[in-house]
């Protein structure tokens, strides 16, 4: 049997590691980097974030759909949701405390100018606020920099390391531009301390499960 939310919107929904009871979806995307892009278009048109209850089947809306404002992909830490909402008419990014069915709790506001808005987004066991492009930037709770290569991307933070994935590459035929009889293609897992040091170096690609532990795989 299929079950029904109290509304249907056609979107993708996916479940926030950690816990069982919400799924969530976007009404649009929801990469920072976006919106300035459309500042010569007349703005952003704005997106909102929803939360679907499993067992109830209710959508609850933190925010409306508001023109010029973003939200990014939820987290769940400390027994509540929290997301990043940014408001790039008021140049502001603002870090949310979430509970369904009630007020969302704002923590930090970041000025739009002094954020890195590339890969802007929640990473870690608390929420971090975090970035990276040419360099890896947390901004909240601590301040974090330093430089990647442009293959790395952060998937995990804990107390003390950095857990940042880099695809690698091997066997590729330049001659003919093409995948050689003995290509393959694969993760690797570099561990870092917050000033850059690398710790650890595997193959592998980490995987959060359901119950929002972490796998190697």
């Amino acid at each position: 049997m299929v079950k029904r939310f109290e509304e249907a919107f056609g979107k993708y929904l996916a479940l926030v590691p950690g816990q069982t009871a919400f799924a969530f979806s976007h009404t649009d995307t929801n990469d920072f980097y976006d919106p300035p892009q459309w500042a010569d278009r007349g703005g952003y048109p704005g997106s909102a974030l929803r939360f679907h209850e499993l067992a109830t089947g209710r959508v609850f809306l933190p925010f409306p759909k508001t023109r010029d404002v973003m939200f990014g992909d939820p987290m769940w830490s400390e027994g509540r949701f929290w997301f990043l909402r940014g408001d790039f008419a008021a140049g502001t990014v603002t870090l949310f405390g979430y509970t369904p069915g009630e007020t969302p709790e704002p923590v930090r506001v970041f000025p739009v100018g002094e954020l890195e808005l590339y890969n802007l987004r929640l990473l870690g066991e608390t929420p971090h606020v975090v970035s990276c492009r040419e360099r890896f930037h947390c901004y909240y709770p601590a301040r974090i920099s330093f430089p990647v290569d442009g293959r790395e991307t952060p998937t995990l933070l804990t107390a003390d390391r950095i857990f940042l994935e880099s695809w690698v590459e091997e066997g590729w035929d330049d001659e003919h531009d093409r995948a050689g009889d003995d290509y393959v293609y694969y993760n690797v897992v570099r561990v870092r301390d917050f000033a850059g040091r690398l710790l650890h170096e595997e193959k592998g690609y980490l995987f959060q499960g359901p119950d929002g532990g972490w796998y190697l795989g």
